[in-house]
C-alpha cells in the first residue's frame, strides 16, 4: 500500500483538502496491485459528481498525470538500457557545448526519446508536501499553462519510487522540443520556430536569433534535444 500512497500522493492529497477521502474497497482481494488500485482511484474520482467543473478536472489531470509517470517506469532490465543511452547522450553534450551553435547547424537533431513533454492547467510541481493551502493556491490558478517533461533516467529513486524526473519548461522550450520530434537539422528547426514572430527589423531578427541559440543551448545541455536518432528499446 505504501507504494501506491507515494506514487499518487498528490491526487490523494487533493482529495483530502477538498475534505474526500478515498479508501480501498475491503472486499478487493487484488486492492494492494497497482492497476487494482489505479482503477478504484480513477472510479471514486469520477463519482465524485458534486464537485464543480474545475475541481473535478483538476482532479483528472493530476491523477492523469501520476498514471502517466507510473507507466513510464522502467523496470530493472530497462534501467540497463537506459544507463547505455544515457552514457551515449552525454558523450555527445560534451562535444555540442564546447563548440558553437551555428557549427551544427546541418547537423540533424531530434527530441531525445528518454523525455515525454506535457502540458497542463495547473502547476502540481509544489503539490509535494501534505497542505491544504498549496493544493487551494494550485487550483485558483487553474487554467495557466504549465509546461513540463517527464525524463527516463539510470537511477531508481527507491523512496519516491520511480525513475522519473519531472522538470517544470517554458513554453518557448516546449514549442522547440514539439519542432524536433520529427528528426531535422538544427537550422531547419530553428527557422521553423523563428516564423512564430513577427520581426520587422534586423535589429529583432538579430535578438531573435540569439534568444534563440540561448534556447537551444539550454535544450542541450539538459539533453532534451540530442544529436541523431537512437532506436530505444524502452
Amino acid at each position: 500500500m505504501r507504494k501506491q500512497l507515494i506514487l499518487f500522493q498528490r491526487t490523494l492529497g487533493l482529495l483530502k483538502s477538498l475534505g474526500l477521502e478515498f479508501k480501498l474497497l475491503e472486499n478487493n482481494q487484488d486492492s494492494q496491485e497497482l492497476k487494482a488500485f489505479e482503477k478504484e482511484l480513477s472510479n471514486y474520482i469520477n463519482s465524485q459528481k458534486g464537485l464543480n467543473k474545475t475541481l473535478l478536472n483538476s482532479l483528472l489531470e493530476i491523477f492523469s498525470i501520476e498514471k502517466e509517470k507510473v507507466s513510464l517506469t522502467a523496470t530493472k532490465s530497462e534501467l540497463i538500457e537506459i544507463i547505455k543511452y544515457e552514457r551515449v547522450f552525454y558523450e555527445k553534450r560534451e562535444n555540442l557545448l564546447s563548440r558553437q551553435i551555428s557549427d551544427f547547424y546541418n547537423t540533424p537533431f531530434v527530441f531525445n526519446p528518454l523525455i515525454s513533454n506535457y502540458e497542463a492547467y495547473c502547476d502540481w510541481s509544489s503539490a509535494l508536501t501534505d497542505s491544504n493551502s498549496i493544493y487551494k493556491k494550485i487550483i485558483n490558478n487553474y487554467e495557466t499553462n504549465i509546461f513540463f517533461v517527464f525524463q527516463k533516467t539510470g537511477i531508481y529513486d527507491s523512496i519516491l519510487d520511480t525513475n522519473i524526473l519531472e522538470q517544470k519548461i517554458n513554453e518557448y522550450e516546449y514549442f522547440l522540443l514539439h519542432i524536433f520530434t520529427e528528426q531535422q537539422t538544427l537550422l531547419s528547426g530553428i527557422n521553423r520556430f523563428e516564423e512564430e514572430f513577427n520581426v520587422k527589423t534586423v535589429e529583432e531578427s538579430l535578438l531573435l536569433r540569439k534568444n534563440t541559440e540561448d534556447l537551444i543551448w539550454e535544450l542541450m545541455y539538459r539533453t532534451y534535444l540530442v544529436e541523431s536518432k537512437l532506436e530505444l528499446t524502452v
